[in-house]
């Protein structure tokens, strides 16, 4: 919950900013997003797919993040 809460809420807080983002910073966007998907679900493997686990919890990649919650 609380990764949810601060991680999320700055993500979706910034994307009229993350919209213009370089792919370089946007990795470093979705390295934290993985890493947090990765803490929630207790996965113990390193190298384990993250796509999977963003999926079960219905939470969207970065740049996807970006363009759904983009203001018209």
């Amino acid at each position: 919950m609380l990764v949810t809460c601060f991680v999320f809420a700055r993500l979706d807080y910034c994307n009229a900013v993350f919209a213009g983002l370089s792919r370089c910073d946007l990795d470093a966007l979705q390295a934290v997003q993985n890493a947090a998907v990765k803490l929630v679900a207790g996965s113990q493997k390193v190298r384990s797919p993250v796509t999977p686990l963003l999926r079960e919890r219905h939470w969207l990649p970065v740049q996807q993040r970006i363009t759904f919650r983009r203001p018209s």
